[in-house]
């Protein structure tokens, strides 16, 4: 055991160490399934609470190794939209035929460029070339938000997407913060292309496996969490992966700083609601009014519960 291994609650973005991704394997059962049948899916969930870290998982070979299903045939291909915000669908066309190349001379296909077409034109091309060869692509798409709320991709665009499933020539993985038809901008609200995706909302994790991210990382140190310490941490915290990450993080450094003492309740609650507040703030801002109206009604019923309720 090494006794100063750093603080192993480091992951703020993308978590690549599959051991430390909790909670999860349904998800990739369900998705592999959806994608073998050649089908679309879209992966719905508030920020931080690990799509992207998924989908990181999702595409690689070793993670697909594990699936019942045979996808040795399937190219993922990853086309990175955070800085989609301001761009157009020629420059989405044209990255994601580059990001086809790469992945086609990855896997030894042999594809012949066209020169005279481009766009969408060029993109079909290539998967029609794919598909002939006895492959299928799979185009995963994270932060697909940033391509429906921008105004220069049009339902013309969605129109040219959706002609691809039809043909039979890829699938489309997507992840956004709300359902799709809730993030596009006023043009795209009814689109057709909308109604070819399966939805699976990615949550908080379940008590067990909220309770494996708090305490497997520190049990491969000197300054392990007790069993106390987890239910603490499980009641002030809930099981939000972000939330519990950042949690840990503070108090192992303590740990580390002061030694294996116990905390208190006290000790955890007054840092973690300032440390906190900012960040709910943010994502009920990304909430739609409806889950905003649940969240409040849940929280008036559990405050009139535990007023009423017999000590």
């Amino acid at each position: 055991m090494d006794s100063s291994p750093g603080n192993l609650y480091f992951n703020r973005g993308v978590v690549q160490d599959r051991a430390l991704l909790f909670g999860c394997v349904e998800a990739f059962k369900q998705f592999y399934e959806i994608l073998f049948r050649r089908q679309c899916i879209a992966l719905v969930g508030i920020r931080g609470i690990g799509k992207s870290s998924f989908l990181y998982h999702l595409r690689s070979p070793e993670e697909r190794a594990r699936s019942s299903f045979n996808l040795d045939r399937y190219l993922f291909i990853d086309l990175d939209l955070r800085r989609y915000r301001v761009r157009t669908s020629d420059n989405f066309f044209e990255d994601a035929t580059s990001e086809l190349v790469k992945a086609c001379t990855t896997a030894g296909i042999h594809i012949e460029i066209e020169e005279q077409l481009e766009g969408d034109e060029q993109f079909h091309s290539l998967l029609n070339q794919i598909v002939d060869q006895g492959y299928f692509s799979v185009l995963v798409l994270d932060s697909f938000d940033k391509v429906a709320q921008n105004e220069n991709f049009g339902p013309g665009f969605l129109e040219d997407l959706r002609s691809h499933v039809s043909a039979g020539l890829i699938s489309y993985v997507t992840a956004t913060r709300r359902p799709l038809n809730e993030v596009c901008h006023q043009k795209l609200v009814g689109s057709p292309f909308f109604n070819i995706f399966h939805t699976y909302t990615l949550g908080g994790l379940r008590a067990e496996e909220a309770r494996r991210l708090i305490k497997l990382p520190a049990s491969q140190t000197d300054h392990p969490f007790s069993d106390e310490e987890a239910s603490l941490i499980l009641k002030l915290v809930g099981r939000h992966p972000f939330f519990l990450n950042k949690v840990c993080f503070d108090l192992f450094a303590q740990k580390q700083q002061f030694g294996n003492r116990q905390f208190s309740e006290r000790e955890i609650k007054g840092p973690l609601y300032t440390m906190l507040q900012q960040i709910f703030e943010g994502i009920w801002g990304e909430l739609s009014a409806k889950q905003q109206t649940f969240l409040l009604d849940e929280a008036r019923q559990k405050y009139h519960e535990s007023r009423y309720l017999p000590e």
